[in-house]
């Protein structure tokens, strides 16, 4: 349908073109939008690609038809001036200021007066059908503009995101000295004067603060809080792990427990951790809707008491999985000192991060160890 609009509005241009060298009316712009642009450009070339505007044809503005190239008509105004107008937007015939049109005119309306109702109607669909196709174009250049607007704003974040850290401004100032003072070398020698392949990479203690942080909450209070856990090397040489509870409301003392971790009881709180991700799955998949609680692990099993129960003067720590009466599900972390305990409960996605933190957390652990414990033999044997 849209098709034969546009092979009808071809025509129609085509026979008002015809009409008024003919009869020697004048043509004139139709189909504008009064609530929009309400203008036809006149340009220097036929195509909105090439050339320039040259001026605005308002309604009412009187012109010849020259020459016609493709949908295109090379048109002379009143005063002169010629140029080109874009095919769609042109009717025709209208008298001109000189007085009434000659004869012939007059003589050849009557003839094909019949077809000019059918022209007229079609004008009216023409006029339709250009309406509609301006504000499909308006709409597409709406969605455009939005597309694009969203583009700079996720330009903006990304470029945020990627603006180094506090932490490193340190390191980009030491680096900015080194890239100075190396351009002030090459500008004598071919190669650096000094060493420039420094290694300057990040402490895993730095490395875990800029890991995206894991909330947990007290279940009975509005209280919550972040994990954050940070490889240690104590006073007899050997790797552990702090996992601090933070609260970072607190205006004194921001930390609220610590719990001190081998590196096995890491992999097993690594592995209890992603337990409770697997639970939550079996739960929901057999829909069950009722209160239950139950020990994913608990380290060192010496010091563990039995669940539910309590030891005096012994501590331990422990995961555990629960499920609430409507169906949510979660982990809690619980520290057990005598007869009294404290936890913090994670949601499952939270308990998913923390998994991930973990990992990322004891990597970078292991691999300073590694570096601060290698002797010179370590190193002969590196560079045999």
């Amino acid at each position: 349908m849209l098709k034969q609009w546009v092979l009808a509005a071809i025509v129609l241009a085509s026979a008002s073109v015809a009409r008024a060298e003919s009869s020697g009316g004048y043509s004139y712009p139709v189909g504008l939008d009064e609530n929009g642009d309400n203008f036809l450009a006149l340009r220097s070339r036929p195509t909105t690609q090439e050339g320039v505007r040259l001026r605005k044809l308002g309604p009412g503005t009187l012109f010849s038809v020259i020459r016609r190239q493709g949908a295109w008509y090379n048109v002379r105004l009143l005063d002169g001036e010629s140029g080109w107008v874009y095919g769609r937007y042109v009717g025709c015939c209208a008298r001109g200021p000189q007085g009434p049109a000659p004869a012939v005119a007059q003589t050849m309306q009557v003839v094909v007066q019949p077809g000019e109702a059918e022209t007229a109607r079609l004008r009216g669909q023409v006029e339709q059908l250009t309406a509609l196709v301006r504000a499909n174009q308006e709409k597409q250049e709406r969605r455009e503009r939005a597309e694009a607007a969203a583009a700079a704003r996720q330009a903006a974040a990304q470029a945020e995101a990627e603006r180094p850290l506090a932490a490193d401004e340190d390191a980009l100032a030491g680096l900015s000295a080194r890239f100075e003072q190396a351009a002030a070398n090459r500008a004598s020698y071919l190669t650096p004067t000094k060493p420039d392949d420094q290694d300057l990479g990040r402490t895993a203690r730095t490395a875990s603060e800029q890991f995206p942080k894991v909330p947990f909450y007290i279940p009975g209070t509005r209280e919550s809080g972040r994990f954050w856990v940070e490889p240690r090397v104590g006073d007899t040489g050997r790797l552990s792990y702090d996992m601090v509870f933070v609260d970072p409301r607190a205006s004194v003392d921001q930390k609220r427990a610590v719990i001190d971790l081998t590196p096995e009881q890491l992999d097993r709180m690594k592995l209890a951790i992603a337990k409770i991700s697997l639970w939550s799955e079996i739960a929901h998949r057999n829909e069950v809707r009722r209160h239950y609680r139950k020990r994913v692990d608990c380290f060192p099993e010496a010091s563990c008491p039995r669940d539910g129960d309590k030891i005096d003067g012994k501590s331990s720590t422990e995961v555990v999985f629960f499920v609430n009466e409507d169906g949510s599900t979660g982990g809690r972390i619980q520290r057990n000192k005598g007869r009294y305990d404290e936890g913090y409960n994670v949601s499952v996605k939270s308990a998913r991060l923390l998994a991930s933190y973990l990992s990322y957390v004891q990597s970078r652990g292991e691999r300073d160890y590694a570096a601060g414990t290698r002797t010179a033999a370590d190193l002969d044997a590196m560079f045999r």
